[in-house]
């Protein structure tokens, strides 16, 4: 077999393989660069608007057993909804807002939209906000995918937990995790 084909130089010998590592780590350091200014330039990060803040478990947890009215809001399809969701949460998908977040999250002192990983949970956070609530928050460690990693209960068809009792168990978890 013969050596790949060498670009000659005058310095040094450069193979072909090596210059087409170099291109692709350029253009993926590139690529990751403009991913970051994407973010950066992200309705999360604007100056004009209030940031969206994050909850944590043991905030939500102390929310509840105060008594405060936090509402989760599921912002993915009502079939996503159906699958597996947060205990107590209501299904409003964003594209929904406009016309129902009024009425279904009349009184809630804390909203908390989420999706799976958040993406869709940051746009509804940021609908949210625009709509005039103003204790908007999204789940600290992203989503229904982190809340499932900390061994928090879910209900629906997936899991074949009953909403009920994924409440009692998100109940008597708050209740080990409060002071």
């Amino acid at each position: 077999m013969s050596d790949p084909p060498v670009l000659q130089s005058r310095r040094e010998s450069v193979s072909l393989p090596a210059i087409a590592r170099n291109v692709l780590f350029a253009t993926l350091a590139l690529l990751t660069l403009y991913a970051g200014l994407l973010v950066l330039r992200s309705p999360a990060f604007a100056t004009d608007g209030d940031p969206i803040g994050t909850i944590t478990v043991d905030e939500v947890c102390a929310k509840l057993s105060a008594g405060e009215s936090l509402v989760f809001v599921d912002v993915r399809e009502p079939r996503e909804f159906a699958e597996e969701h947060l205990p107590g949460a209501i299904n409003l998908p964003t594209r929904d807002m406009r016309e129902r977040a009024s009425g279904r999250l009349a009184g809630a002192e804390t909203v908390v939209p989420y999706c799976l990983k958040d993406f869709r949970g940051f746009e509804g956070a940021r609908r949210l906000q625009v709509l005039g609530f103003e204790d908007v928050r999204l789940l600290a460690g992203v989503g229904l995918k982190g809340w499932k990693e900390r061994g928090l209960p879910t209900a629906g068809k997936r899991v074949a937990v009953r909403e009920s009792v994924a409440w009692r168990d998100l109940q008597q978890h708050c209740g080990r995790a409060s002071p």
